[in-house]
């Protein structure tokens, strides 16, 4: 998702811009503008410990069109 001001309307709206088979935990934005996402398969009900937890990943979110030739991508899911 995605949310910004809308000038012409006058208020801010959000934007579904895909659903993805992740669990987005943070995120953030560097100086260049690149948009970066952690992801964590936890178990939010149940402390297991630190080591018991799925390893997660770091994700940086890049146009289709600028994805390197065998970089691993995230599943997208259809509607």
């Amino acid at each position: 998702f995605g949310v910004a001001w809308d000038e012409g309307a006058k208020k801010w709206q959000l934007h579904e811009f895909l659903q993805a088979q992740l669990q987005f935990t943070a995120g953030n934005v560097d100086a260049d503008g690149n948009v970066f996402a952690t992801n964590c398969y936890c178990f939010y009900t149940d402390d297991k410990g630190p080591t018991a937890n799925p390893v997660g990943a770091l994700w940086r979110i890049t146009p289709a069109d600028k994805v390197p030739s065998g970089a691993e991508v995230a599943k997208v899911v259809t509607k």
